[in-house]
């Protein structure tokens, strides 16, 4: 997939890419991190709920989904990978 095009959502316009190392390096920071939740937020109980999930990514379905649901995870997650889309980033090949 080199040769990725991406365009805007509202105007069409195709996104320049700019490799900016400190700008990479941000998303990958943000992909990453790992956040200390309280156990009680992780529910054995909840359908999405995997043991390790609380290790997890905060970015990540494993830590997202017991604690806003599916639909909320998603939400979230394409959010931020619409946040890296527009800064001309391919999110899938950022880590």
């Amino acid at each position: 997939m080199d040769n990725v095009e991406i365009r805007c959502s509202r105007c069409k316009a195709t996104i320049q890419h700019v490799c900016d190392e400190s700008l990479i390096s941000a998303i990958t920071h943000l992909q990453t991190l790992i956040v200390e939740a309280p156990e009680e937020l992780f529910h054995i109980d909840n359908d999405y709920y995997q043991p390790g999930d609380e290790n997890a990514p905060f970015l990540s379905e494993g830590f997202l989904y017991p604690l806003l649901g599916k639909e909320g995870a998603r939400t979230v997650l394409a959010a931020i990978n619409n946040v890296i889309r527009a800064a001309g980033i391919d999110p899938r090949h950022v880590v």
